[in-house]
């Protein structure tokens, strides 16, 4: 009657995991309840009752749901419920003294309070699910069926109409069937069906949302939603008649894997992803070694991103074949934004789960899916999350009070740990950053890693920062401006006018009367920073309409200090597209008009060194790497792209470095890195830069690209012309090596997996959905 899988429960688990109180009643003395305190006045006693499903959350509350029966054959949902605060009492009112609003035949009372403060409930009295009884409320719901004129000319006879409830997870959602009577102006009867779904107002309007974008599938037959009432939570659909796909998965996993390709074709537009939690609290009962295990996997899997619309509970009852051949995919609550290998890796989960050949099933599903045009699939992927699926079932088959639960979850926990290898999982739990004591990682603002292995940090502290260094065999020892011996011109700068400080390599700062920028770096670095920002400069002019970069106005060679003209502006927005058209125009200017005699070579061989040089660096202070970061490195030594000319490029740009300034010109602050290289290396830097931002919460990702497709656009009316292979190329070492530099930022850890994703693939719309 449930839909829902059959289980066998075991009553007695929260109490062998010292949660007694939360023990479920036997069956004979629920049913001994149900006849004693629920019976309506007058009705027929049930002679029976089953156990259809069952939920426990350790130290808070209990819930199983029975299917009780009559001797004529009626049934209904009974669910016991127990709530160790006391919830059942203050809900008490709500569930039991109002009258029924559903139009059925009532033999049961809505609610009754027990002496235990648990409590009786009769479907479909529901304290969440508002709308239940609304719904099955024929006069209003048929009444509703034919303001939407779904069968006109038809009409919708109510007395001769029913309401089949096929569903039913308490404070859930509730699915019903309505069978429906039509009768035509000349007479002729017939049936027709339509799905009933209930669920809270707010998750019914999501959904509704979500199944709007399901217009655009092509090939893929989903229930048509027919109407919506999102203020009492009820959703319409269409009735699709059909029969389950055979049980043996291997027949079944090429027809999945194609249909579930034309659902991942979809744009998720603004749904976001959502990565399950696992409740670890019955995990540590059950044994505190496996817990931690447990944590430290789940930790290690890179969180979803939403790069295309998924199914979100995928499993082989989600499919009905229909009549003509085709599948149909049903229960559609879970859509939303997500990876392909979501829904790949939840049905063979399925398959894992029912004992059969999933290594077979995984190759015919994966090679189907492709095969149809699905997005690219990551093998590593749909191992984490095979892994993490595991790890969510373990929680569920203790949380569900399945009989034998215990060996089950230690069986799932074993048959994560061997994934583990298997899914080569970016340990960001790993990636720690030894702090000194009194501060926490999140309380670092920049790391770096020096070549003798010596660590350098910045870190906040009150409403500033305080600086920090550690030798690779030594203590941290406090590290102050004054105290700089590297940076002999740091006495030319207050701390009051100090804009930023890398020990031992530069500072800058605000002149007092503000109208110059300071600059001070070691003294041998002084000339070519000096030539570099005259040189750009002089190209330029005073007036370029696209780019400013300020005047030299004076220098000291001896004390390491560059004297710039000051330059006001903003840092462009990513909502704004007219400025990053301007910076695109900002971009080929730089790269027209600046010789590159004397500047410095980069290619794309510089470009990995700089890459293997940081990691090199963190390696020798002792620190953990992503894993996978050096099969990127050899992936992308392997692919080095033709070099067809070389222009004076930024090298490191960013947005940071860029200012919208009051006469409309792009302003660029930092010409440290000038050099000779190649004319999409700067562009693949703001791309890649653009996407981290949206992921950083400062846009959204749609906002990201707009912006860079602006960019292009803003350097192609300029006249450059970009080759896109080369663009990706870049893209992709500009992720590595935030890679490496997001890998020291304990605040940004979690977006470590997600550079790794665009350092493997580049930067694609679909895979930069945070």
């Amino acid at each position: 009657m449930t839909g829902l899988r059959a289980r066998d429960r075991d009553r007695h688990l929260p109490a062998r995991m010292g949660d007694g109180e939360l023990v479920p009643p036997t069956d004979a003395v629920v049913l001994q309840l149900v006849r004693e305190r629920l019976v309506a006045d007058g009705a027929d006693a049930p002679v029976s009752l089953e156990q259809v499903h069952a939920r426990w959350k350790l130290g808070v509350a209990a819930a199983t749901c029975y299917s009780v029966r009559w001797a004529d054959g009626h049934e209904r949902w009974v669910t016991w419920k127990k709530h160790l605060s006391g919830k059942a009492r203050r809900h008490e009112a709500s569930l039991a003294e109002r009258p029924w609003r559903a139009s059925m035949e009532h033999r049961l009372r809505p609610a009754v309070l027990l002496e235990d403060g648990s409590q009786l409930v009769a479907f479909p009295r529901d304290r969440v699910l508002r709308g239940l009884e609304r719904a099955l409320d024929d006069r209003r719901t048929i009444r509703w069926i034919k303001e939407l004129d779904l069968f006109a000319p038809d009409d919708v006879r109510r007395r001769r109409s029913r309401f089949e409830a096929l569903r039913y997870k308490p404070e859930r959602r509730a699915v019903l069937r309505a069978h429906l009577s039509l009768k035509s102006p000349d007479g002729e009867r017939a049936e027709r069906s339509l799905g009933v779904r209930v669920l809270e107002p707010e998750e019914a309007a999501r959904i509704a949302e979500a199944r709007s974008l399901l217009a655009g599938a092509e090939g893929l037959r989903t229930p048509r939603l027919e109407g919506a009432d999102l203020e009492a939570g009820i959703l319409l659909e269409e009735w699709i008649d059909g029969s389950s796909l055979p049980a043996d998965p291997l027949l079944t996993a090429p027809r999945v894997g194609a249909a579930l390709a034309r659902l991942h074709q979809l744009p998720c537009g603004s749904l976001e992803a959502a990565s399950p939690g696992v409740d670890s609290s019955l995990l540590l009962r059950l044994d505190p070694d496996l817990h931690a295990e447990a944590v430290r996997l789940l930790a290690s899997v890179p969180p979803v991103r939403a790069r295309c619309l998924v199914h979100g509970d995928q499993h082989a009852g989600q499919w009905l074949e229909v009549e003509d051949g085709s599948l149909a995919l049903l229960d559609l609550d879970a859509l939303r934004g997500g990876e392909p290998e979501e829904d790949l890796a939840a049905w063979l989960m399925d398959v894992h789960l029912e004992g059969g050949p999933v290594a077979q099933a995984r190759e015919l599903l994966v090679e189907a899916h492709q095969a149809a045009g699905g997005p690219e699939l990551d093998p590593r992927r749909l191992d984490q999350l095979l892994l993490r699926g595991c790890l969510l079932e373990a929680a569920n088959t203790l949380r569900r009070m399945e009989a034998g639960a215990e060996a089950r979850a230690r069986a799932l926990l074993d048959d994560a740990a061997r994934l583990e290898g298997l899914a080569r999982l970016t340990p960001v739990g790993s990636l720690t950053l030894p702090v000194p004591e009194g501060f926490e990682p999140d309380d670092v603002v920049r790391a770096e890693a020096r070549k003798d292995g010596r660590l350098v940090l910045e870190l906040r502290h009150g409403g500033g920062t305080r600086h920090f260094g550690r030798p690779l065999d030594g203590d941290w020892e406090e590290l102050t401006l004054d105290e700089d011996e590297d940076l002999p011109g740091r006495t030319r700068l207050s701390m009051d006018d100090l804009l930023g400080w890398r020990p031992g390599r530069r500072a800058a700062g605000r002149s007092d009367d503000g109208a110059r920028a300071v600059k001070v770096v070691r003294p041998k670095r002084l000339p070519a920073l000096a030539e570099r920002f005259t040189r750009v400069h002089r190209a330029l002019g005073e007036d370029h309409p696209d780019l400013l970069v300020p005047a030299v106005l004076g220098s000291d060679a001896k004390q390491g200090v560059l004297e710039l003209a000051w330059c006001e502006g903003t840092i462009p927005s990513l909502d704004d597209r007219a400025a990053w058209r301007g910076v695109g125009r900002a971009v080929h200017a730089l790269q027209g008009l600046v010789p590159t005699e004397g500047l410095p070579l980069h290619g794309p061989e510089e470009e990995l060194e700089v890459i293997e040089t940081l990691g090199m660096r963190q390696a020798l202070a002792g620190l953990e790497l992503p894993l996978g970061i050096e099969g990127v490195h050899v992936d992308l030594t392997d692919q080095l792209p033709a070099l067809r000319e070389r222009v004076a490029v930024h090298r490191d740009l960013h947005d940071g470095q860029l200012l919208s300034t009051p006469r409309g010109a792009i302003g660029l602050l930092d010409l440290d890195l000038l050099s000779a290289g190649p004319r999409e290396l700067d562009l693949a830097n703001l791309s890649v830069h653009l996407v981290l931002r949206a992921w950083q919460g400062r846009a959204s990702v749609d906002a990201a690209w707009e912006a860079r497709s602006a960019l292009l656009e803003g350097f192609r009316e300029a006249g450059g012309s970009v080759d896109l292979e080369a663009l990706g190329y870049y893209e992709r070492t500009t992720a590595l090596r935030l890679v490496l530099v997001y890998r020291m930022r304990p605040r940004w850890l979690s977006l470590v997996p997600g550079l790794m994703d665009l350092a493997r693939t580049g930067v694609r719309r679909e895979a930069c959905r945070a």
